[in-house]
Parts: C-alpha cells; structure tokens; sequence
C-alpha cells in the first residue's frame, strides 16, 4: 500500500529526493513515529525527547493544580505512575540524546521532585539526595545495564545475542 509508505534517508550531506510508486509519489521524511518513538533522520532522538517532555510537562501542571486538595503520599503515587512513567518507554532507544535534551529531562525531574517532596528551596541534587532517587538518565543507563546482563547470560531470545558480539580478553 503506497499510501503507507514511508522512508528516510540518513546519510550527512542533504539529500532529497522522493519515489514514485505507481500513482502515488512516496516522500522522504524527515521524521517517523514507529511504535510510539520519534526516529529523526540525524538519529539524536531530539524530536522524541521533546515529545515526551511536553507530555510530562502537561500533565505535571495539571498535578500542579490539583495537588494542594492532595494529600502527600497519594501525590507521590501519580508523580511516579502518571509523569515518570513517560521516560520510562524504551529508554534504550533515546537514552543517548544530547546534552540539552538531558538538560530538559532533568528540569522535568527536578518540577516533578519539587511537587512530590513539597520543597521549594533545594538544588536538583539536593532534592536528589533527599528523596533518594536517580535521575531519569541514570535509570535509563540502569535499564541498559540490565540488558547486558542478560545477553552475557544467555536471558535474551537468541537474535540479541547474535547482535552483540562478545569479546573475551585473554589477559588477567
């Protein structure tokens, strides 16, 4: 079906250029949404990062408004289940995005610890330390090394462990 054909093209220099299937003239993209991720032609996911960002920041403002008739604990809950819940979607896909995307993460995560922690007046690391929690990155970097874990261990479907190539070192 043409009319659900897409493609991008991901090489440095710019490149444009469409395809003609039948009667239906196929354009390359820019950017596609592919099971719930934002996949950008330069592959430094700041589209999807965005995406997300402004997700959590709606729904942080309307807990923002709601929160004073809430009591502590039951805030807690729907901060964790309701606003990090959204970087919690196949963070080993866009987990290495740039430096000022990670920057936006961080200040989501510091709005959201602020509500949950009703406090004001701390840094992020502070509130970090506080609350005992890590940031979104490092969790994201935690869910990576999860999954190493498994294909070295032989936990994966066999395709990841034909993926990943193994290297021993020989020296002690």
């Amino acid at each position: 079906n043409a009319d659900k054909c897409h493609f991008m093209t991901m090489v440095t220099r710019n490149s444009c250029f469409d395809f003609q299937v039948g009667d239906t003239t196929i354009k390359n993209s820019q950017e596609e949404k592919i099971l719930g991720v934002i996949i950008d032609k330069n592959l430094n996911f700041q589209s999807h990062v965005n995406s997300i960002c402004k997700i959590a920041n709606q729904k942080l403002n309307a807990l923002f408004r709601v929160s004073n008739h809430m009591m502590p604990n039951h805030r807690k809950i729907l901060i964790d289940s309701y606003i990090k819940s959204q970087f919690n979607y196949c963070p080993l896909v866009w987990m290495f995005c740039s430096r000022s995307s990670i920057r936006k993460i961080n200040k989501i995560h510091e709005r959201t610890l602020r509500l949950k922690l009703n406090n004001y007046c701390d840094t992020f690391n502070e509130l970090i330390s506080i609350s005992n929690e890590a940031t979104i990155h490092q969790r994201c970097t935690n869910f990576l090394m999860v999954e190493v874990y498994k294909v070295l261990n032989g936990h994966t479907p066999k395709i990841m462990k034909e993926i990943f190539t193994i290297l021993r070192n020989i020296y002690n």
